[in-house]
């Protein structure tokens, strides 16, 4: 097998050694000199460079120690500092113009118009559904005028009203001079106006009583307070309280809550059955009070 080095192929020889075997040229003794005419020497070529065998390029090509490009590229240009001068530029452009913007669109934004203040009777009607409104125009008839500051704010949720003098209507107590009843659900709610402030004292004083009765009644009754009503038209006296519809066995407890005006003889009274209305808590009860009254 033979073994050829790279770049000498075909050549049978080794190394720097071109004669084989390794061994250096042999050489003839001298000749004597001769008188005859000599031509000129032409010119002899230029030995070519040593090959390098061990070089992978070829000998003359690109990457060679012995060549020249004809024109000579221009270096790239590192690309570190450029990648780091425009991620500078974008930081930079982000912390300046990134608040800019903001607060330019935030300062350009009109400040939004402050709401229209409107009563709260109007308000409550304008945002009331279909069936409350009109729950609200058909009782409003119902009460007099009197009755407005306890009443108004339970008009769009009670149905069925009908005051005193109507057929089948609520007839009028002691010393009361109007009287309407309406229903919210299985409870049944009154609006009375007094004759006088005297008449609406002697009534509160009545349903004190049914408090002291509540107690065996219907456990977890409140004591009688003081109290502003949900919508803020009504403060005065608060009192709950209860009784049996017959003094015998077969009597059932019902349970109610009176509050009154301080300010007018007018006060108003919230009734349902203790087990059946109410599942033998006070609870749904003050919760019914505290939403529309």
């Amino acid at each position: 097998m033979t073994s050829t080095v790279p770049g000498e192929e075909g050549g049978g020889r080794y190394g720097p050694f071109q004669n084989g075997q390794g061994q250096p040229p042999t050489s003839d003794p001298p000749a004597p000199e001769q008188p005859t005419y000599q031509a000129p020497a032409s010119p002899q070529p230029q030995p070519a460079p040593p090959v390098d065998s061990w070089s992978l390029f070829p000998d003359g090509g690109p990457g060679s120690p012995s060549w020249q490009p004809r024109i000579t590229p221009v270096p790239k240009p590192a690309r570190g500092p450029v990648v780091r001068a425009a991620l500078l530029g974008l930081l930079a452009g982000l912390l300046v113009f990134g608040p800019t913007g903001y607060l330019v669109g935030h300062q350009s934004t009109p400040a939004p118009a402050p709401p229209e203040k409107r009563s709260p009777a109007t308000s409550t009607a304008q945002v009331l559904p279909l069936f409350e409104h009109t729950q609200r125009q058909l009782n409003t008839p119902k009460f007099p005028n009197e009755l407005t500051p306890i009443a108004n704010s339970w008009l769009p949720w009670i149905t069925g009203c009908a005051k005193n003098g109507d057929k089948d209507g609520p007839r009028l107590g002691d010393g009361e001079d109007s009287r309407v009843a309406c229903h919210y659900a299985n409870a049944t709610i009154f609006f009375v106006t007094y004759k006088s402030p005297d008449e609406r004292d002697k009534a509160y004083t009545k349903f004190l009583a049914q408090n002291i009765d509540a107690k065996r009644l219907a456990p977890g009754v409140g004591e009688p307070t003081t109290k502003k009503t949900t919508s803020g038209t009504v403060n005065g006296r608060y009192v709950e309280f209860a009784y049996k519809t017959t003094n015998d066995a077969t009597g059932k407890p019902v349970c109610g809550v009176w509050w009154s005006d301080a300010n007018a003889p007018i006060a108003a009274y919230l009734l349902a059955y203790w087990s059946e209305g109410l599942g033998e808590s006070w609870e749904p009860l003050r919760d019914v009070w505290r939403r529309y009254s």
